[in-house]
């Protein structure tokens, strides 16, 4: 079956023909990127941080992620997680896009700003780091041709396939590029794509109903399979995996709605409680004061308005 595409170049998102029920032609990539980003590096959870659309300047200039390490302490044990630095700061191209030459420009003068701005929400981010601490990613989808040539005089090697390592000045920088990982470990972030393979996208199918409470897997897998409907076509099975997957979503929201409703609730009662109370020790008040009159005791008004004491004992006095 064809796709027919339309690129939105102010917005960066892209209309696809959806497999059948899933709604808008039109995908957002980053999210679901993030969602591979944090499964890649799951056995780092805890350890690290991501801060999407990350602001740079008080005008709008944001980097894609800005990804930090909680403590130099911890050795990261994900395959992507030993590629970070304390500061890393990532460039995302979704399926659709094409990592250019002005893409480079645009991510060092990131990093200047960066370097020279210390500016953020955690105490770590609001001290100035050491060129040395800072990474610049590239993550996309197509090899760079142009980019690659254009970079030839500061490559530094292929660690690994898919990962081309540069250097400009003192910082490092990192292109990955998805199509070409491999491994276990990057089978998230290798198949956020157009072309995903029908075996690659049941182990990932399997990982997800495997964990039954894992909504990134889930919503990944929803996605990938709207973006991919060649995937329908193929196998039934398929069918019944985002059947699944979207029973689970609605079972979690049933019950973050139901948790909601019972927290509501016990609000509401609180404070029909508190008024209530209220209500009960102004009456109480009232009579107290109207026998004082009767008795004119009037000079004893002022205090059991502001002694709570002396209002206790006059109100045991008579019984109210």
């Amino acid at each position: 079956m064809k796709k027919k595409k339309q690129r939105d170049k102010s917005s960066g998102v892209t209309r696809v023909r959806n497999a059948p029920g899933s709604g808008s032609g039109y995908r957002q990539w980053h999210l679901p990127f993030q969602n591979a980003l944090c499964v890649t590096l799951e056995a780092d959870d805890g350890h690290y941080s991501i801060s999407p659309e990350r602001e740079l300047t008080r005008k709008p200039l944001r980097i894609d992620f800005l990804i930090l390490k909680k403590d130099g302490g911890w050795h990261m044990k994900s395959r992507l997680g030993r590629l970070l630095k304390n500061h890393t700061i990532l460039e995302y191209k979704g399926a659709t896009d094409r990592l250019g030459i002005d893409d480079i420009y645009k991510g060092m003068a990131y990093i200047s700003l960066y370097l020279s701005s210390g500016t953020g929400d955690s105490e770590q981010s609001k001290k100035i780091p050491d060129a040395e601490e800072v990474l610049l990613m590239f993550v996309c989808s197509v090899y760079p041709r142009k980019v690659m040539k254009y970079l030839g005089d500061v490559f530094r090697g292929e660690t690994e396939p898919g990962i081309y390592r540069f250097r400009i000045w003192k910082t490092d920088i990192v292109i990955m590029v998805q199509s070409r990982l491999e491994g276990e470990d990057f089978l998230w972030l290798r198949n956020l794509s157009l072309c995903v393979d029908a075996v690659e996208f049941d182990r990932m199918a399997r990982q997800a109903l495997a964990r039954p409470e894992d909504k990134r897997r889930d919503e990944l897998i929803q996605f990938i399979g709207e973006a991919n409907p060649h995937l329908w076509e193929e196998s039934e099975r398929m069918c019944k995996i985002f059947e699944e997957v979207e029973r689970r979503g609605e079972r979690r929201g049933e019950e973050r709605g139901k948790q909601m409703g019972i927290a509501l609730g016990e609000e509401r009662g609180r404070q029909a409680g508190i008024a209530a109370g209220k209500l009960q020790g102004e009456s109480r008040l009232s009579g107290l004061i109207q026998i004082l009159l009767q008795e004119g005791r009037i000079d004893e008004i002022s205090a059991v308005t502001s002694d709570a004491d002396e209002r206790t004992k006059l109100y045991n006095r008579y019984g109210i």
